[in-house]
């Protein structure tokens, strides 16, 4: 029996592995750790992860990897997650912008799903009361 994704808008119930690969993605990074009192300490937070490891990048890349490869792990037979965080430094404003580029390899009854998001922010949008998409 293939594993369904439940979903709150029109698409209702995803199936198809590579659409359920992006859905996964954006609930993954626009999730609050705090959004469900039932599962509250079970939802995985992209948001969650930044703000707790964010002076470690280490830990912040062992996080991210573990995190969505336990996410993934429940709709695919096989995942493959590579994390890699980079800084750039704008000279006008004095900004440093972290960099965090997330690759992803699944696969799903031999179908293989190549999925890569980059996602940048600064200290400043690490606001501990909103998230960083906001």
């Amino acid at each position: 029996m293939k594993k369904t994704l439940p979903t709150l808008d029109d698409t209702g119930w995803l199936q198809d592995p590579k659409l359920l690969a992006g859905k996964l993605f954006k609930y993954f990074k626009n999730s609050q750790y705090s959004q469900s009192t039932i599962y509250y300490g079970s939802i995985t937070s992209f948001d969650k992860i930044v703000k707790e490891y964010y002076d470690n990048d280490d830990l912040l890349k062992e996080e991210l990897e573990s995190s969505l490869k336990t996410l993934y792990l429940r709709y695919y037979d096989k995942v493959d997650v590579e994390v890699t965080i980079t800084e750039k430094k704008h000279d006008g404003d004095r900004k440093v912008v972290r960099i965090i580029n997330i690759g992803l390899v699944l696969t799903k009854d031999k179908e293989i799903i190549n999925l890569s998001n980059t996602i940048d922010f600064t200290i400043d949008d690490l606001d501990k009361e909103r998230s960083i998409y906001e």
